[in-house]
This record gives structure tokens, C-alpha cells and sequence, in this order.
């Protein structure tokens, strides 16, 4: 029977969670300084959580190939980076970085509230009455925007929407409103729908 020594083992299993706890401090210090010393920070913030002049990018749901797409071939604004810009094994730390970051959760919300407020702010006339989009705007539920992209959007939009400050619409009214948009039903699939039916 072998025995074995269990202070040993202790002390192993401490040393590992010590060294896994340091390389990721490490890690996160190093996507820290890539995020100001790219330049990313300038627009997305110094923690990524987004600012008036671009949205927040931590806690993103891209994957690593649609964030380092974005990046190269940016729209809008925001400059394109070239591999010689920004190497690709810098955007990986980047991504490691900004992706593994928790973002920004949405405050509970009432969606019954939030319906309130979509019809009396007049959301409805430009993205119709469960938000599922017409000409004038976009579809926005039943799946919205992940909450820090959406309170950014809300504050800082494109095109003919116009701002919403925080005296019109403070946080628990966008809250609300997330949530109503998040609670509308998904609309059917066209095959169940005779006349629409391939």
C-alpha cells in the first residue's frame, strides 16, 4: 500500500492556485497596458467599458475571429488596424483580455414598467410596438443588445435616433426597457405560416 505524505500534497495544491493566480493577474496587467498603449482605451475607455465616444468592448460576445475582423476591417469611426498596426498575437491578448472581463449586468428591470415607458417615450414609431422593427428602425426585441451596448447606444446613437440622456431616461428606465424588449415574444417560424410558406 503506498502512502502518501498529505502536507505534500496540500502544499502542491497551494503552490498551483498561487502560480494560476499570479499568471492571471499577469495576464490581466498586460491586456490592461496593450488596451492604453493601442490606443483602444482612448475611445472604448481605460477598462473598456466604453465611453460617449465608443462602446463598451469587455464582456463581449464575439468570438475571437468576428473581434479580430472588427478590428482589422473597422466600420464607422474607428480606425482599421493592420497586422502591422497590431500584430495578431497582440489582438489574441487583447481578446483574452476584453472578452474575459465580466461586463456591465443590467439592473433588474420591470417589464411591464418598460412597456409603459416604450410606448409614452414613443420607441414604437420608429421600431413598432414589440419591437420587432419597421423602416424607420431597427428590429430591437425579443433579443436585445447586451445591456452596457445597449444603455451606450441609447446615450450615444447613429443616424436619426436621437439621444437619451440620463434626465430622460435614467438607468432603471433603460433597465425596464431592456427588459420589456427582452420579455416580447419570438415571432414564428415562417414555415408555420400558411401563406408565407415556401
Amino acid at each position: 500500500m503506498i502512502r502518501v505524505n498529505c502536507s505534500w500534497l496540500a502544499v502542491l495544491a497551494a503552490h498551483l492556485v498561487l502560480v494560476t493566480q499570479a499568471n492571471a493577474q499577469a495576464a490581466t496587467e498586460e491586456g490592461a497596458a496593450l488596451l492604453a498603449s493601442s490606443g483602444c482605451a482612448a475611445c472604448h475607455g481605460p477598462q473598456g467599458r466604453g465611453t460617449t465616444l465608443a462602446p463598451p468592448i469587455v464582456g463581449s460576445a464575439l468570438t475571437a475571429e468576428a473581434f479580430r475582423i472588427g478590428v482589422r476591417n473597422a466600420r464607422g469611426a474607428m480606425p482599421s488596424y493592420s497586422v502591422e498596426v497590431l500584430s495578431d498575437s497582440t489582438l489574441d491578448t487583447l481578446y483574452a483580455y476584453v472578452s474575459g472581463r465580466a461586463g456591465v449586468d443590467a439592473p433588474a428591470g420591470s417589464d411591464e414598467r418598460g412597456a409603459e415607458l416604450y410606448e409614452r417615450v414613443g420607441c414604437y414609431s420608429c421600431h413598432s410596438n414589440q419591437g420587432q422593427g419597421i423602416m424607420h428602425g431597427p428590429r430591437i426585441g425579443p433579443d436585445p443588445i447586451r445591456w452596457a451596448r445597449f444603455v451606450w447606444y441609447v446615450r450615444n446613437p447613429t443616424g436619426q435616433m436621437p439621444p437619451y440622456s440620463s434626465v430622460v431616461l435614467n438607468d432603471q428606465d433603460l433597465a425596464d426597457l431592456h427588459a420589456f424588449l427582452a420579455s416580447r415574444p419570438r415571432p414564428q417560424p415562417v414555415e408555420s405560416i400558411p401563406l408565407l410558406a415556401p
